[in-house]
């Protein structure tokens, strides 16, 4: 209060001189420093800052719907509220997207799902800023179409997906890539049928397969055999190089590969061959419920065989005259295996020993002889009008394999033959006057040769009585013969 007292004091002191202007002038000076005291506070603590960010603990970051909602609000926000001096970020971050929008051609701010991409390849750099002005004139086909592109670039699909995420956040619904119904005239052209030829036991093999737009192979392949009907059967997806694997493994192991047949005739040979499991009481395979997409559907009419061309021309002379040269057919890999069935081979060896007896073996010339009529005989009796017909019929599906590796001169030499076969008679032409049918049995007694070391066994008859003393004889016994 003195300090005070003093201070009001003064000024009437001071007043006297008042005929001198300048007098007054050092009283306003000192009053600067009335505000020490209130900046001279050093042992209270500092205020706390009232504006400014606070040094607080961090938020914690936002979820993807979190920061997805926060975006659309601020995309919102930015397009309603008017561009003002005193948001000089804002109207920087708008100005380029409201400048740019112009630049691009109204084709391509209106692209629809099959001129996107093109638009965006167009566009070059500035592809992401082309999703803008679409999400910014809601051209959401356009949006999904590159982000659903892999051909699109980069920054335009990386944009595009962005964008799908704001639409979605908003409840826009997405548009999918359009489905346009067709009619596939690609179904016939894609479809082929291959044709393995019958083996010994008169087994063979039929495949359908179709190529899909990626290229890969849908093969259903169905093992027949007459008149059994359907062996087995499967299905399975596969690349090209895994399909040509397969046909090399046939060609390795068979010496033929499948031949390439009318896709009419192979569905109707395996509906024939179904059929005959119900008379033969094979059962169906189960793997056959996979292949029906392919076999089916069935031709109602029988369609001609695939060498029926060929076959037209083949006369009964032209058969008879090209039946001589026939043993060489067995050289042909289609053929090779072609052999009689074992019991036949034992029946010929059996009936061999009873003519020559026990010391009959031992002279090879007589051996020869007596298994060269034994032959003769054998093939006369397996080879049945019956028999026949079946092998005509399996030589003129293997005639399709010749044709497809050797061409029509020796497909045709297998038909004609095969017409002899089925003309051949018990009396007049008989089956061994065919060296295509002797054939079967000669190889039938070299593989059995082969199988003996080089040696024919032929079981013989026990000895006679008069030899019993000097040697016991068992029931049976058999001597070798060299062949």
């Amino acid at each position: 209060p003195a300090a005070a007292g003093e201070a009001q004091a003064k000024p009437a002191v001071a007043a006297k001189p008042a005929a001198k202007p300048a007098a007054p002038a050092p009283a306003p000076v000192a009053k600067p420093a009335a505000p020490k005291p209130n900046i001279v506070t050093i042992i209270a603590p500092p205020p706390k800052a009232s504006g400014g960010p606070k040094a607080s603990a961090p938020k914690p970051a936002l979820t993807a719907k979190e920061a997805l909602a926060a975006k659309a609000k601020a995309a919102q926000a930015k397009g309603k509220a008017p561009a003002q001096p005193a948001k000089a970020e804002g109207a920087a971050a708008e100005a380029p997207a409201a400048a740019a929008a112009p630049a691009f051609e109204a084709a391509d701010l209106s692209a629809g799902w099959d001129t996107a991409v093109e638009a965006a390849r167009k566009a070059g750099d500035r592809s992401a800023a082309l999703v803008d002005a679409w999400l910014a004139g809601s051209n959401v086909e356009a949006i999904a179409a590159v982000a659903d592109a892999d051909e699109a670039p980069g920054a335009a699909r990386k944009n595009a997906r962005r964008a799908l995420n704001i639409l979605k956040s908003r409840g826009t619904a997405i548009p999918t890539k359009p489905r346009v119904a067709r009619v596939d005239t690609r179904a016939e052209a894609t479809l082929e049928a291959t044709f393995l030829p019958p083996d010994g036991s008169g087994t063979s093999a039929i495949s359908i397969t179709s190529r899909d737009a990626s290229g890969r192979y849908h093969l259903a392949e169905v093992i027949v055999r007459d008149p059994i009907g359907i062996l087995n059967a499967g299905s399975a997806w596969m690349s090209g190089s895994q399909l040509k694997e397969g046909r090399n493994r046939a060609l390795e192991g068979l010496g033929v590969s499948p031949a390439p047949v009318p896709l009419e005739w192979a569905r109707h040979r395996i509906a024939t061959a179904r059929k005959q499991n119900a008379t033969s009481g094979q059962i169906v395979p189960l793997g056959f419920e996979g292949c029906r997409e392919l076999v089916e559907p069935c031709p109602e009419a029988e369609p001609p065989h695939p060498l029926a061309d060929l076959e037209a021309d083949i006369t009964s002379d032209i058969g008879w005259a090209r039946a001589p040269g026939s043993a060489s057919l067995h050289e042909e890999p289609e053929f090779r295996s072609w052999l009689p069935d074992r019991g036949s081979l034992e029946d010929l060896l059996q009936r061999l020993g009873q003519r020559l007896g026990p010391e009959g073996v031992r002279d090879p010339q007589a051996v020869n002889l007596a298994l060269t009529e034994e032959i003769a005989a054998a093939t006369d009796r397996f080879f049945s009008p019956e028999a026949r017909a079946i092998v005509a019929t399996r030589m003129k599906d293997a005639a399709i394999s010749v044709r497809a590796r050797k061409g029509n001169e020796r497909a045709t030499d297998v038909l004609a033959v095969a017409r002899a076969v089925k003309e051949a008679g018990l009396i007049t032409s008989p089956p061994n006057e065919i060296p295509f049918l002797l054939g079967f049995f000669q190889k039938g007694i070299s593989v059995l040769a082969h199988q003996g070391g080089g040696s024919l066994r032929i079981p013989v008859a026990p000895l006679g009585p008069q030899a019993a003393p000097q040697a016991p004889a068992p029931a049976e016994e058999s001597a070798d013969a060299s062949t």
